[in-house]
């Protein structure tokens, strides 16, 4: 499953990997990508999803083996019914976005928030303690 892995660059300069998107034809024609900005703070990750037109409500973020995923369905266009539709650019109707995090997180304090069409999430990073040296006493 991670064969996506081969280019050795992006894995020693990115812990974060964008995965490729699994489907058909047609499922590339009503999903998009949403355009994706990442910060990696010492202690989170933070992350700016562009979805315009997606519906708070209908936004889904889950979290599985490593690989958080996004995914939401746009409001649909209203018209009114008596016009005709001459042209129809504001396609596709869902977003999808998967990502594996190569660091360990803290998938429980995951924090998001969705205003004005960009989900930000918070993404904290899992640290482990450092071990302090320790004197060990002979007996």
């Amino acid at each position: 499953m991670k064969s996506y892995r081969s280019n050795a660059l992006a894995t020693l300069f990115h812990p974060l990997f964008d995965m490729p998107e699994q489907g058909n034809a047609q499922d590339a024609q009503t999903v998009q990508r949403p355009a994706l900005d990442v910060l990696d703070h010492d202690h989170c990750y933070e992350l700016f999803f562009d979805m315009p037109g997606a519906i708070k409500e209908n936004i889904d973020v889950s979290w599985h083996e490593g690989v958080l995923t996004v995914e939401a369905k746009r409001k649909p266009s209203d018209h009114g019914s008596n016009a005709k539709l001459l042209r129809c650019e504001r396609s596709p109707n869902r977003y999808h976005r998967r990502l594996e995090f190569v660091d360990e997180v803290h998938v429980d304090a995951i924090e998001a928030n969705y205003t004005d069409g960009t989900l930000h999430l918070i993404v904290p990073k899992r640290v482990e303690p450092v071990s302090q040296p320790q004197r060990i006493v002979i007996q």
